[in-house]
């Protein structure tokens, strides 16, 4: 049997996923890549959902990548996974990108678009050439919205969609209004920052 050297953070990463006295380091291995690889799975046409629940981040976005990338968006995701509250999507821009963010006080899944350069002028000035087009970017959409400043005293700002989840973490169903969602933003927003990749 092989032997592996894993970090004190991981290994307590591993622990949170333990029933204490009951799992081993290797049955909770084997959860996690059980949950990777059921994500990858392709759905057949008309599948059911059976809204999965999630119990981690680590359970949740390796679920979250699988199905977005299956969407074939326009820009994927990394398949890095980490323990956090939010899944960057990266466009080639430094400063500006978009997010799925867990808001688990709030109960919400945000889909967000991020500027995040170090002055909040630039980063209204980026949010304006999207929301002068606000009315065409929630067409349709019933979901609540926000752009803005990102909170007082931060040079940030931002523009999400929230979708309403119960319990801990979004289940399967709130993931995919999510994935649907950001889909759209991307469409709608995108022409109006594209021009400042060619800058």
């Amino acid at each position: 049997m092989p032997v592996v050297r894993i970090s004190d953070d991981v290994f307590a990463r591993l622990q949170t996923h333990a029933e204490p006295l009951v799992d081993s380091i290797n049955d909770v291995l084997v959860k996690i890549l059980n949950t990777y690889e059921e994500a990858q799975q392709p759905r057949s046409a008309g599948a059911t959902h059976q809204n999965a629940k999630f119990e981690s981040f680590l359970e949740l976005w390796p679920f979250v990548i699988a199905e977005y990338d299956r969407t074939q968006p326009r820009f994927p995701t990394t398949a890095a996974i980490r323990d956090d509250s939010y899944k960057p999507i990266k466009v080639g821009l430094r400063h500006i990108h978009y997010e799925f963010a867990v808001r688990k006080r709030a109960q919400r899944f945000d889909v967000c678009l991020h500027f995040e350069a170090n002055d909040l002028k630039t980063n209204l000035a980026w949010l304006e050439r999207v929301t002068t087009h606000e009315t065409a970017l929630r067409d349709g959409i019933a979901e609540e919205y926000e752009a803005g400043p990102w909170r007082p005293g931060n040079q940030w700002a931002q523009l999400m969609f929230r979708v309403p989840f119960q319990g801990n973490l979004p289940d399967e169903a709130a993931v995919m209004r999510g994935i649907e969602l950001m889909n759209i933003l991307v469409e709608r927003s995108w022409p109006a920052l594209e021009p400042l990749a060619t800058n």
